[in-house]
Order: structure tokens, then C-alpha cells, then sequence
């Protein structure tokens, strides 16, 4: 349930809770959303504080992600678009792939744009990506960059977040609703 604090400073905090486990059912009777009830903030320990200053830590590879682990992390990126779908797609600076990048509030980038996003990553549909990230723009449009233009062979074993151009022929029309997330 949301909390009338602002408690924003105690991301990727260590804490120690005392509170009342609850949580959400679903129509199976499977528990869906567990959360702590808490009395008071004096509840609430701080056993290790955050980073202070999360975009001074390295970059982590994009290749890396998947280690990455339980704490906030930080990658660097070519924004291959505008603001899409709740966040950003960059694509790494080398070449060695690319991220979606969840964020409840970006900052106003444009393709080419040079990013850094501190989050925490988590499974994607198809590979690794950050969720609940803070973005800064480093620089503001770079060369817009180039799409991609992969093979059969190379989009059979996946390829995900990356920007794309095809050439293909239209076999079939299937009228399907519209999914919006």
C-alpha cells in the first residue's frame, strides 16, 4: 500500500522491519502482492544506507545484467529513441547490446542522446532490464544511431530492445485487439 512519507531516500537501503505480513490474494488464493505492515517510520532500521551517489559507481556491461544482483546497478547507453512505452531503449556504447529501461520519470532525450540510468534489473520477456530507474542525460544529441540489419539467423536466436530495420514481403493479415501495457 502506499505510505504518506516520502521514503524515495531509502532506495537500495538495507532495513530491518517490524511490522504485521500481509498481503494480496488472488481468485486462486495465491499470494500475489506481500507487503509489511508497519506502525510508525520507528519501525523501520536502517541497517546500511544507500549509495548517496549512485551514478558515480561504474557503468556495468550490459552483457554483465544478469549477475547484477539485488542492489541498484548502473549502465551507460545511446538512447535509440525518444521516450517509449514507460521508458527508454539505449543501446550500448560498444555495440555489446541493448536494454529497456523502465522509468516513472524521464528526463527529455531524443534519440542520439548519450544516457546514464541507475535501477534494478530484472527478467525481461526476452533478457535482462532495469526497472524503477533514475536517468540523466550526459549528452544531448550524438549521431541518431544506425539500425541494425539482422539476418534471419541472427533474430531466430533473439534480439531484444535493439533497433531494427527489415525487408520483408507480407504473407498474411491477422486482425488481433490491440495490446497496450
Amino acid at each position: 500500500e502506499e505510505s504518506p512519507y516520502d521514503l524515495s531516500s531509502l532506495i537500495d537501503a538495507s532495513l530491518r522491519l517490524t511490522g504485521l505480513a500481509a498481503g494480496r490474494i488472488n481468485e486462486q488464493r495465491q499470494l500475489t502482492s506481500p507487503y509489511i505492515r508497519v506502525r510508525s517510520l520507528n519501525d523501520i532500521v536502517t541497517l546500511q544506507p544507500p549509495d548517496p551517489e549512485p551514478f558515480s559507481k561504474p557503468a556495468t556491461p550490459l552483457s554483465d545484467l544478469a549477475l547484477a544482483g539485488k542492489h541498484r546497478v548502473k549502465v551507460k547507453g545511446i538512447a535509440l529513441s525518444g521516450p517509449l512505452a514507460g521508458g527508454l531503449f539505449l543501446r550500448d556504447s560498444k555495440g555489446a547490446g541493448s536494454i529497456y529501461v523502465q522509468s516513472p520519470n524521464l528526463p527529455l532525450v531524443t534519440a542520439g542522446d548519450s544516457v546514464e540510468a541507475v535501477g534494478f534489473t530484472q527478467t525481461g520477456t526476452f533478457s535482462a532490464q532495469l526497472a524503477h530507474a533514475v536517468c540523466r542525460v550526459v549528452k544531448h544529441k550524438g549521431k541518431p544511431p544506425s539500425p541494425l540489419q539482422p539476418s534471419i539467423a541472427v533474430l531466430s536466436k533473439g534480439l531484444d530492445a535493439e533497433l531494427i530495420t527489415l525487408e520483408l514481403n507480407v504473407l498474411q493479415r491477422v486482425n488481433r485487439p490491440m495490446h497496450v501495457e
